[in-house]
């Protein structure tokens, strides 16, 4: 028996840039709302990620947060109301890749003001954010609005996901990760480790994707997305815990530096073990070296000089494909890190290798639409794309992430990492800028209602 559990109430995945997304005639039947924001910054800088309660921009808002960059950290208040809503997210530019998760406390209720806690994952910054609709009339939430404080954009591809947290039963028969459901399955979700454990003998599928491939510096060439497997009708015993392994995305070049293969997933637990989900190759680097690295997907080669080039990095048989090459003429370009569902390309006549693109249908599960409409995860309907090659030339000749979250390759103080929980690759950078970290895969369990 499990209590508690996520229903998911709607998605939207944008078809293009939109500065606001609204979730309106909220139904009032759960005990606290969980909202999961997956998205790219389109346009703009500067602004914060922010929600409004039932079209309340700032009045009745304040929040408090802390926050961090990976070298230093610090704290905020406000107590006088916010533009455009109660922060729960931090500074956003054109690019940055970010995922926010933001629940919503008690808001069917008429008797106490509203609690929003909220964890933000940016390229810039950390955060926990605490925030308070203070209302004097203390009103049920029945509409939502995601924007941000100077009405940035969020680009298209870019997932909204609201869950209810339900107050008793939903039937499942497991406990373990994120539980949400649709008309046929129940589904497990886990953005991180954990452990599933059946209350009752399952026959479940079960789709593993490992970590992207971190993107390389200096005409650096993108990383790999990670591997991609899936299984149909496994025997699952009741009572026993099996862990889910969720592999890390690879570290980006710091400029000069190697990048790092994303890290494997898998699905372990008494007798049972499925074939590890491989981590993604990273990107290559011009000072240190060699092809890009051999993973799930393999990573893309750095651009050169005159002959000074290196090729794409090899696949896993049956989990992705191989990198681009990078390429020294005209420009020195970096390749593409494969996808799970094409290779990624090579630098050829001054531009830098797209990254392949990732799969929107696995062997074993079919189309993955219903999946991504019932968890939220997904990016653009598609999973595990590889991250593009950069440019050292000084000029725009970089190369887009592949389909499924990949970072965009750069040539400047921009970073493109892969999208959290895709398992896609970073995108590689040039002239001694950092690049794109990979991002974190994923582990999905799901058995028939």
């Amino acid at each position: 028996m499990t209590t508690n559990t996520m229903v998911a109430i709607q998605t939207q995945t944008l078809g293009s840039a939109t500065a606001s997304v609204t979730f309106s005639s909220i139904p009032q039947t759960y005990t606290d709302l969980f909202l999961v924001v997956n998205a790219v910054a389109n346009s703009g800088s500067g602004g914060n990620l922010c929600l409004q309660i039932n079209g309340d921009t700032n009045t009745y808002t304040s929040a408090t947060r802390i926050l961090g960059d990976g070298s230093s950290a610090s704290s905020f208040r406000n107590t006088t109301g916010q533009s455009n809503g109660i922060m729960v997210g931090d500074v956003l530019n054109t690019g940055d890749r970010f995922v926010a998760e933001i629940h919503i406390m008690n808001y069917a209720n008429t008797t106490t003001y509203k609690t929003v806690l909220s964890r933000y994952n940016g390229l810039a910054y950390v955060s926990g954010n605490v925030g308070l609709w203070s209302k004097p009339s203390k009103e049920a939430i029945n509409q939502l609005v995601v924007t941000s404080s100077s009405l940035q954009t969020f680009a298209a591809g870019s997932t909204f996901t609201l869950y209810g947290i339900a107050n008793s039963d939903i039937g499942a028969y497991a406990t373990g990760g994120i539980i949400t459901q649709d008309s046929t399955y129940y589904y497990h979700a886990f953005g991180s480790s954990g452990t599933f454990t059946p209350s009752r003998a399952l026959t479940a599928d079960i789709l593993v994707v490992a970590g992207g491939g971190g993107g390389g510096g200096n005409n650096g060439g993108g990383g790999g997305a990670g591997g991609v497997l899936a299984w149909a009708a496994q025997s699952l015993a009741s009572g026993t815990g099996y862990t889910c392994t969720v592999g890390a995305g690879g570290t980006g070049s710091n400029g000069t530096s190697a990048a790092t293969n994303g890290g494997n997933s898998n699905v372990t637990g008494g007798s049972f073990s499925l074939t590890a989900a491989v981590g993604g190759g990273y990107g290559s680097t011009y000072n240190t070296g060699g092809s890009g690295g051999t993973g799930g997907s393999g990573g893309g080669g750095y651009g050169g000089f005159s002959t000074y080039t290196s090729s794409g990095g090899s696949n896993t048989s049956g989990q992705g494909n191989v990198g681009g090459s990078g390429s020294a003429s005209p420009y020195a370009t970096g390749g593409g890190g494969g996808g799970a569902g094409t290779a990624g390309a090579a630098g050829v006549n001054g531009a830098a290798g797209n990254g392949g693109n990732g799969v929107n249908t696995v062997t074993n599960w079919g189309a993955l639409a219903p999946l991504i409409q019932a968890t939220g995860y997904g990016y653009n309907g598609y999973i595990a794309g590889g991250g593009a090659g950069s440019d050292g030339s000084g000029g725009a000749h970089y190369g887009t992430g592949g389909l499924g979250g990949g970072g965009n390759g750069s040539g400047t103080s921009t970073i493109y990492s892969g999208v959290p929980n895709t398992g896609s690759g970073g995108g590689g950078n040039g002239n001694g800028f950092a690049a794109g970290a990979g991002g974190s895969g994923l582990i999905i369990v799901r058995y028939a209602k």
